[in-house]
Order: structure tokens, then sequence, then C-alpha cells
């Protein structure tokens, strides 16, 4: 599957809820998830509980980014969007997309809509409406468990042993086929043995 490096985020739009302008670049490592809204949207609002939840499950390894985008003219005011992040208990930065740069960046269609980042900086998930914190968890699931298979990997690998397969052969080479005594013979290369097994491959002691 193709995967889309996820555009920058705005460096000269106002940002509030933060002390500067944040970057992807910077967040690598982490999960980003960009929530799309704007404060007139009822729908944006009933969100929030479901991003507090994973903002609090997932506090060390997943950054929420707002992206308030307005639909009207009158909600552009960064001083207007601050008033709602402090009304509504929104602890995440926000970027205020005024001219919507974001918005077309990311192909965003309606309010509110995720933008699920991994840490490598590509977009792995794109979900409009609400209700689809289940789904976001998912994908959040996913992604850390994939991480965290890689880091187990590299850790067996940095201590000298192999991970663990459950294969009982590791890098089996030749194979000697004795057919008149039922057997056979494999180089057993990872386990550096010779390991005898029947024709069917029942193991033989």
């Amino acid at each position: 599957m193709v995967r889309t490096r996820a555009p920058e985020l705005s460096q000269t739009a106002p940002w509030l809820n933060c002390d500067g302008s944040l970057s992807l670049r910077a967040l690598r490592g982490k999960v980003v998830l960009l929530d799309f809204w704007t404060y007139g949207c009822i729908n944006c609002l009933h969100t929030l509980p479901d991003l507090h939840y994973l903002e609090a499950k997932y506090r060390d390894r997943v950054i929420v980014i707002g992206v308030h985008t307005a639909k009207f003219e009158q909600e552009q005011n960064p001083e207007a969007v601050q008033q709602a992040i402090w009304r509504y208990g929104i602890t995440h930065p926000v970027v205020v997309d005024c001219d919507r740069t974001v918005w077309d960046q990311y192909a965003i269609r309606a309010w509110p809509t995720f933008v699920v980042i991994n840490p490598q900086g590509y977009v792995v998930a794109t979900v409009a409406g609400e209700g689809q914190r289940e789904r976001l968890e998912q994908t959040i699931e996913k992604i850390l468990g994939g991480e965290r298979e890689a880091e187990t990997e590299q850790a067996a690998f940095a201590d000298g042993s192999l991970p663990r397969s459950s294969s009982p052969l590791a890098f089996p080479g030749k194979v000697v086929v004795d057919g008149p005594g039922n057997r056979l013979l494999i180089a057993d290369t990872g386990h550096h043995r010779i390991v005898m097994t029947t024709l069917a491959g029942e193991f033989r002691a």
C-alpha cells in the first residue's frame, strides 16, 4: 500500500494552547492525531470527549493537534477560537487554519475529520464524522503494536540473540534424503546442529 507523507503544518498561522508552532518533523517517533474542527460545528464538539479519552490513554505516545478551520468568516478570529478552547476545556494544541491551507493540503471535505499520522510521518488513516473513537483507537493500537514488535526485535539483535520463532528450525540449509532409512537429515544452521526427521517430517531422536 502506497502511503502519503503528511504535509507539514503551518508555521505562520496562529497557534493556541502551546508555546509556539509545532512541526511534524519535530514530532517524529510519536503518533499524531489531527482533528479538523470548527467551534460552530456541534458534531465537532461532540467528539471532544473521545479526544480527551485518547489523550489520557496514550499520553506518552500520541499527540493530538486541533486544526481549527472556520466554516463561517466570524469563526476565523483567533481570539474567538481561544475563547472556545477555554469554554470547552480543550487542552491540546490548536492551529488556527485561517486561510484553509492545512485543510486543502490534507484534502479535507467535512467537519469533523481526523487524520492519523504514524511515527514515520505518513498518513495512515483519514476518518470523517463523529462517533469514531473505536476506529481511531484500533488504528492507534495497530501502529503502536507494530512499533513495540520492532523495538522487541531490535533489542533481541542488540543483545546478540535471535528473535523467537514458532519454527523449530532457524535458517535450515542442506537436506540429505535417506529413502531406505526413512530419514531426512537437515542442517539447522541457526542452531548449529543437524536435525533428523522421518520422510514425513516427524522428529527422531
